[in-house]
This record gives structure tokens, C-alpha cells and sequence, in this order.
């Protein structure tokens, strides 16, 4: 479950994900990659908190909102659906016409994405209706299932942007529209996929 929602936020359309592929493109994949870490540091209070809110409900509380939660990431999905028609853009060209601009060894790309991630709701919805209510379930069956939850989902959220960062920085040029579109929408049918396992999890 964490490998499949990790998998499926880190590849959906989004403000960090753009800027992955901007900066991989205008100051190389190290800079792209250093944004896709910006998560890491911007979800543990949001996470710390959720959890901590979710310990003091019953266990029916939890199930109502893990429901809530698979309702939302399949919208989630199906505007991802919506948006991955819409192709990201590179920076406007240069006065050389080369559409790429002078590498910045002083730009904090890290602190842009953590500014990006923490004004973000996607975390912040994500832990109150899913990441929460997964980790207390998986905790139930001993702490490696919870661990294995959280690693596996900021495991493929980063790993995945790297990956893109890499890919990006190393051709030069923004992905073509028909690879960033299957990429898209085959994130976006996953997080839809893995809603509605969350949504009859939930049920039943």
C-alpha cells in the first residue's frame, strides 16, 4: 500500500513535481533531485500531529475517515487524470533563444520545495485521511508492517522524483508529451486503484 501510494503521489501532476522537472532542466538533475527531498523534511510535523490526534478516537473514528481518506485520493487521481493533459513547461527562452538559464550554484532548490510542500494541502490531507489511519492499523499488526508502510511510501515519493530528475537533467530537454502523459495517467490510475482497495478496506 505504501509503495502504491508513494508510487502514484510522486509521479501525479503537482507544484513539487513541476518544480522538479524546471529546475532538472535548467540547473541539472542534481538540482531537481534536491527538491525531491523536500518532503521528507516537511511531513514528520504534519504526520507527528495527525497521529497523535487519531490516537485519542475510537477505532470507528478511524475507519470513517481511512473512508474519507480512499474518497479523496481517488479525486486525487481523477484530476490528476484531468491535469496530466496539460504538458509542463519549461522556463521561457533565454535572449540566446537556448530556453534555459545560467546554472545557479547559490539557489536553495530545497528550501523552495519545502516552502512548496509545506503550503501544499496534499500532505496534510493525505496524513489526516490516509497516512494516519494506515500507520495505526499497520501498528496493530506489530511496528514492522507501520514501518514498512511509511518506508515504502516516501520510499517510491522521492525515489520516484529522483528517478524523473535524473531522466530529465540527462537529456537536456523536457520530457516529450507522450512520455510525460503515460506517465501521468498510469500514476493517476494507480492512486484511483489504490482509493478505492482504501475505500472497501474502510467498509469493510
Amino acid at each position: 500500500m505504501g509503495v502504491a501510494l508513494g508510487l502514484g503521489a510522486g509521479l501525479s501532476p503537482g507544484p513539487l513535481l513541476s518544480l522538479v522537472v524546471l529546475s532538472s532542466l535548467r540547473d541539472g538533475a542534481a538540482a531537481g533531485s534536491r527538491l525531491a527531498f523536500a518532503p521528507l523534511l516537511t511531513d514528520l510535523p504534519i504526520a507527528l500531529l495527525a497521529l497523535t490526534l487519531l490516537s485519542t478516537f475510537p477505532p470507528s473514528v478511524a475507519a470513517a475517515l481511512s473512508a474519507v481518506g480512499g474518497l479523496v485520493v481517488i479525486g486525487f487521481g481523477v484530476m490528476s487524470l484531468r491535469e496530466s493533459q496539460e504538458p509542463v513547461t519549461a522556463s521561457p527562452a533565454t535572449p540566446d533563444g537556448s530556453g534555459t538559464e545560467a546554472r545557479s550554484p547559490a539557489r536553495n532548490y530545497l528550501l523552495r520545495g519545502v516552502i512548496v510542500n509545506m503550503l501544499s494541502p496534499h500532505p496534510w490531507v493525505f496524513w489526516i485521511g490516509v497516512g494516519a489511519p494506515l500507520t495505526v492499523s499497520a501498528a496493530q499488526t506489530g511496528v514492522l508492517a507501520a514501518a514498512a508502510f511509511v518506508i515504502g511510501f516516501y520510499g517510491l515519493l522521492v525515489g520516484s522524483k529522483v528517478v524523473l530528475a535524473a531522466v530529465v537533467g540527462a537529456s537536456g530537454r523536457r520530457l516529450s508529451s507522450r512520455g510525460h502523459l503515460m506517465i501521468a495517467v498510469g500514476a493517476s490510475v494507480l492512486m484511483i486503484a489504490t482509493g478505492v482497495l482504501l475505500l472497501f478496506n474502510a467498509l469493510r
